[in-house]
């Protein structure tokens, strides 16, 4: 099941969000009001918390708020996420796995050809333009 990302202010209609010990004690129910499309959306009825540490799971239920213990996620399901998860092994003790990976492409890097390493060896900088001393 694809990840929305990791302590995200709203987690997307029908995503997942991954919540760590870094998102402090702020409700992780705050994160299901809303979406990442709609700000002044209502909170979603349909929503679970599960919490996993050292590759098991920890606790199931609604999304809580405080600090989770360090080494705890909390992935925190809205509407279609979480009714896939119904079927999961989410009962306490049983086993999980989280893995991550980015979802999205790093930046392109900006190429420099002849012209801008050109522009930017010249003291009088671009063509047409001088600079003061």
């Amino acid at each position: 099941m694809p990840l929305a990302g990791l302590d995200g202010y709203a987690v997307p209609v029908d995503g997942v969000g991954v919540f760590d010990p870094a998102w402090g004690d702020a409700s992780r129910e705050a994160a299901t009001c809303g979406s990442d499309t709609d700000p002044r959306a209502g909170c979603s009825a349909d929503t679970v918390e599960v919490r996993v540490a050292g590759g098991r799971v920890t606790a199931v239920g609604p999304p809580g708020e405080g600090r989770l213990p360090a080494g705890t996620l909390a992935l925190v399901g809205r509407e279609r996420a979480r009714r896939r998860c119904a079927p999961c092994p989410s009962a306490p003790g049983s086993p999980s796995t989280t893995a991550s990976t980015p979802s999205a492409p790093a930046p392109a890097r900006r190429r420099r050809g002849p012209a801008a390493r050109a522009r930017r060896a010249s003291p009088a900088g671009p063509a047409g333009h001088r600079t003061r001393a």
